[in-house]
């Protein structure tokens, strides 16, 4: 280990250290009022009187876990975790901060855009290397990196020099964006160099990952398959797009992110050991970066709405002299399968759109808390009796995993199997099926006292205090990015678990995933072995990228 990895591991301690030995005290609002924070943003925070137990409860001082505060800059939301602010002098404080900023672009990217900002942000980032290990030696991080939803700048480590951290990442952003051609660098060819090896490595990530293992593969398209957008963006596209760019688009990739900023609704989130006016601050140089231009909010992403019975998406995991790009099923088509015999499925089940109270009293729910809580013990059930059953006990394959996902804000139960026995996706799909009959036996021979300790397990599992700054902000993250912003789902999850009964998890079961169900909506994506044939070709199957699309269109997005 260099001077460099023993100085970070050693900071890494010290942080860790530091918050576990001391509590988590909340602080009052310096000054801001809140806002239109979420109701139910407002009713859980950590307490500190018990740092080793379920240590979030209900708070009476009106102060939010998550509030949303006012006096935000210009088509800007910002949020911030008031709870991990500054104790009190006497007490030791956990010395740190995350903030990020969010340009949430009005309209989807394509393949080529996306491209270009990814690349044009790798070579920013190239260009900080510098400033990076500085901040590196001073606890801090900053990143920024762009996606089809938006572009994102984030800082994290001790609070002390954050702020100028990421002012100066800002003000970076800020000049690459109008040099044109520099991407950050002193000089447009160093600029434009880092650019077409950004791009080049990009191109060759994406060619690497339609070669990786065809159970990730199955469940990477069946979630793109979920998605309603038509256009939604594809690993193949991607790498395209990415292997016919040149240094020279440098210039285009700049203009397009500068528009795409100012158009964008930006939405901010911080949390750790600062307060109102920092976080507000903290937007400030964010949106300076990109003043607001008629910024547009973008609509929220939709699934697909999966036709009564089953969907099928047949997949060929690719030969070595394959083209870099998935490779769907040619019906029929015989070939030799002697390079590799995995083969993978991943099924998914829809249950329904996630927090929807009035589509699940419609199928007899109390409201969607009541059935969403089913479906994460669920999920936590159906996992165990998956892994168990095809994985210890038939020896499918080292890859079985199960449990519950939310695609474009609808809930799924899903099971992926890759196995190299010689069994293809149609056989592999026959023992998840039967493994779901047995599950669904399994569950009902469960007695009252098995099924309360494993609801009652979960709940007290869910309660638990964060173990980290980190844990914290990937939670809330996931419901900013996601546009959900329900920060103490967690919580109401956990207290509506105490709430299910055996018969509501053999309800989902019933209704969505058995045989024969009458609300059953199921994907089977296939994904049969390199070379192996396709076989005979399924009456509706999706076989190609158009298919995907034409399909989309017929079905339009969930209710």
């Amino acid at each position: 280990m260099g001077m460099f990895d023993d100085m970070k591991a050693r900071m890494e301690r010290f942080g860790k250290d530091v918050e576990r030995s001391v509590g988590l005290a909340p602080k009052r609002g310096a000054g801001h009022t809140l806002g239109a924070a979420q109701e139910d943003a407002r009713e859980y925070a950590f307490d500190p009187a018990r740092p080793l137990g379920m240590t979030l409860t209900k708070r009476d001082d009106g102060r939010a876990g998550v509030a949303r505060l006012a006096d935000a800059p210009p088509a800007t939301t910002v949020w911030r975790r008031a709870d991990l602010a500054r104790a009190a002098e006497a007490t030791p404080r956990v010395p740190k901060v995350v903030a990020i900023a969010l340009f949430r672009f009005s309209n989807k990217q394509n393949a080529g855009a996306v491209a270009r900002l990814r690349s044009f942000c790798g070579a920013l980032m190239q260009s900080l290397n510098h400033e990076a290990y500085d901040c590196q030696l001073a606890g801090l991080s900053f990143s920024v990196d762009a996606a089809q939803r938006g572009v994102e700048l984030r800082v994290s480590g001790f609070d002390a020099k954050a702020a100028d951290a990421f002012a100066m990442l800002a003000e970076r952003v800020r000049a690459a964006i109008a040099s044109d051609k520099s991407a950050g660098f002193d000089d447009s060819e160093a600029g434009a160099l880092a650019f077409a090896a950004e791009a080049e490595d990009l191109a060759r990530r994406c060619l690497d990952s339609t070669r990786d293992d065809p159970a990730r593969l199955a469940a990477g398209w069946a979630r793109r398959a979920l998605d309603a957008d038509p256009e939604a963006l594809d690993v193949d596209s991607l790498g395209e797009a990415a292997a016919g760019l040149a240094g020279g688009d440098v210039a285009k990739a700049a203009a397009e992110l500068g528009a795409a900023m100012a158009s964008s609704e930006l939405e901010v989130y911080v949390a750790g050991n600062v307060d109102d006016e920092w976080a507000l601050d903290f937007a400030k140089t964010a949106r300076d970066v990109a003043p607001p231009d008629d910024a547009i909010p973008r609509p929220p992403d939709v699934a697909v709405a999966l036709p009564a019975g089953e969907t099928i998406l047949d997949l060929q995991a690719l030969k070595s002299d394959d083209a870099p790009r998935t490779r769907f099923v040619v019906a029929g088509e015989a070939e030799s399968a002697d390079e590799d015999p995995n083969a993978a499925v991943e099924v998914v089940w829809q249950i329904g759109r996630n927090g929807d109270d009035d589509a699940a009293r419609a199928d007899g729910w109390r409201d969607a808390d009541h059935r969403d809580a089913a479906a994460t013990l669920l999920s936590r059930l159906a996992q165990a009796s998956a892994f168990n059953q095809l994985r210890t006990i038939e020896q499918l394959g080292y890859l079985v995993d199960a449990g519950l996902d939310v695609a474009c804000g609808v809930m799924s139960l899903r099971c992926g199997v890759q196995t190299a026995t010689g069994l293809g996706p149609v056989e592999l799909e026959a023992r998840v099926d039967a493994w779901a009959e047995g599950f669904r036996n399994e569950v009902a021979a469960f007695s009252d006292e098995a099924f309360d300790e494993k609801k009652l397990g979960l709940a007290t599992e869910l309660l638990q205090r964060p173990k980290a700054l980190s844990d914290v902000v990937g939670r809330d993250w996931h419901e900013i990015s996601t546009g959900r912003r329900k920060f103490s789902h967690v919580e109401r999850r956990a207290a509506t678990l105490r709430d299910v009964a055996k018969e509501d998890i053999l309800k989902l079961l019933d209704d969505h995933v058995v045989a024969g169900a009458e609300k059953r909506r199921a994907l089977r994506a296939r994904l049969h072995a390199a070379g192996a044939a396709g076989g005979a070709a399924d009456e509706g199957a999706l076989r190609s990228r158009d298919d995907i699309a034409a399909f989309k269109r017929s079905r339009g997005a969930w209710p």
